[in-house]
């Protein structure tokens, strides 16, 4: 079975398991809004996860610029390198320079982002990846210390996700969503949680389960095609009593995601769209955006979204097929980011990429091969103006950074990062094994990557 159709499989079979089992049934808006256990300050915060599913090839999109570490990327890279002219004017000038004289610049389809890094709203995370413990080159080839099935697509999506390896029950944005309910009054919501990907398990928790809906909007039930009222009938079948439990389960279910697609469609009443580019990632993050929105209709004050592209898994025909995933990537996020400040809520909400993994330095002739590590971007205006953390690789075979073909080995865990933004959504340090069960592993707990 390929990788895309195992994982449209996996999607397909937790449909159900993933509909908001914790939740009461028969919430209405003016009750969740009434909610008085809040014990949060009054902001509203929101972590939005935007997964590049596939394995994004860090090494062609925030590129080595300076001329020694460029030729060495140039040679691995081949016909895939990009010119250093080409680079030129998306270069990159951090507020604390790059080591050794290195330099780096976003790939040309990602210049709309250029401006927010320049501007401040924008942050790398760099040699990011998953990771049990701080791990050598040494660790590596002696096989010491890994996650499970290392650049496998399956398990190392799960990792970044729930740091567990595939069939996890359970994921980061879940569990910080499971700490942050009671405090922030929304303890019989549906909508901490909330995914545009179907089921991810990033945004499943213990007591919060996640909301499922699409770029559209809120999911109904669905008529059979020239049937007139066969919705409700439907509806009707599924959700009727029985002595079985399985099908009482399903009923219960059913009627729960029902309920919560009702109340979105109250809540986004009269919030059109942002005009976001109509691009499958344009039109997630749109949604997004028109959530956000509706905060107060729905009384939330902490929440995350898992957003995603597929496409990544560039073995072959990466010359011309990374180029436009970036510039989709690039321009919805700048969208995003616009639509925020407009609406006084570019310091709220912070938007990150993450991805399986890396992939190799060296190419396979038209493509490359699965990595490790890989650069990501943090995006907000709670971000350090100009900020990098982790370490540049030196893109050098052999070098104490790569473990064969120019992979790059992790400065940063999954961890690390997620607990920085965890803390930032209201996690108290106490509280983040909780969600990072690994995070004592690792000197730093946080990253100074936030204001």
């Amino acid at each position: 079975m390929s990788t895309l159709s195992r994982r449209a499989f996996l999607r397909h079979a937790s449909q159900f398991a993933a509909l908001g089992a914790a939740a009461p049934l028969g919430l209405s808006l003016a009750s969740i809004g009434a909610a008085s256990a809040a014990t949060l300050p009054p902001d509203y915060r929101a972590l939005v996860c935007v997964f590049l599913y596939g394995g994004n090839d860090s090494h062609n999109s925030i590129v080595s610029f300076d001329e020694p570490t460029h030729a060495r990327y140039a040679q691995a890279r081949g016909n895939l390198a990009l010119t250093r002219d080409a680079l030129a004017p998306w270069l990159l000038d951090p507020a604390l320079a790059f080591p050794d004289g290195q330099a780096f610049a976003f790939h040309p389809a990602l210049q709309a982002l250029h401006p927010l890094f320049t501007n401040g709203q924008l942050a790398l995370a760099m040699r990011v990846g998953t990771l049990l413990q701080p791990t050598t080159r040494e660790d590596f080839f002696a096989q010491r210390h890994l996650p499970p099935k290392l650049m496998s697509h399956n398990d190392q999506f799960s990792e970044w996700q729930s740091l567990l390896a595939e069939g996890a029950q359970s994921g980061w944005g879940g569990r910080i969503g499971d700490l942050l309910a009671n405090d922030a009054g929304q303890q019989g919501s549906l909508f901490t949680a909330m995914s545009l990907d179907g089921s991810a398990v990033f945004s499943t928790g213990s007591s919060v389960n996640e909301f499922m809906l699409a770029s559209t909007g809120p999911i109904h039930v669905a008529p059979v095609p020239g049937a007139p009222g066969s919705a409700g009938a439907i509806l009707n079948s599924l959700t009727r009593g029985s002595p079985q439990l399985m099908r009482r389960e399903l009923a219960r279910r059913t009627q729960v995601a029902e309920t919560g697609a009702t109340q979105l469609d109250s809540a986004l009443a009269g919030i059109g769209s942002f005009g976001l580019p109509a691009t499958p990632l344009g039109l997630q993050l749109d949604m997004v955006a028109r959530l956000v929105a509706a905060r107060d209709r729905l009384g939330m004050k902490r929440q995350t979204f898992f957003v995603s592209m597929p496409g990544f898994d560039l073995h072959s025909g990466m010359a011309l097929g990374h180029a436009p995933l970036l510039q989709e990537l690039g321009d919805a996020l700048a969208a995003f980011q616009a639509a925020m400040n407009d609406a006084g809520l570019g310091d709220a909400v912070l938007s990150f990429t993450a991805s399986d993994f890396g992939r190799a330095l060296t190419a396979n002739g038209d493509g490359t091969d699965h990595g490790w590590a890989g650069h990501h971007l943090v995006m907000g205006g709670a971000v350090k103006p100009r900020q990098w953390v982790g370490a540049v690789p030196r893109c050098e075979l052999g070098a104490s950074d790569e473990v064969g073909q120019g992979r790059m080995l992790p400065a940063i865990s999954v961890d690390q990062l997620g607990a920085t933004l965890a803390t930032w959504m209201g996690v108290p340090d106490s509280d983040l094994a909780t969600v990072f069960p690994r995070i004592g592993q690792f000197p730093q707990r946080t990253l100074d990557l936030l204001r």
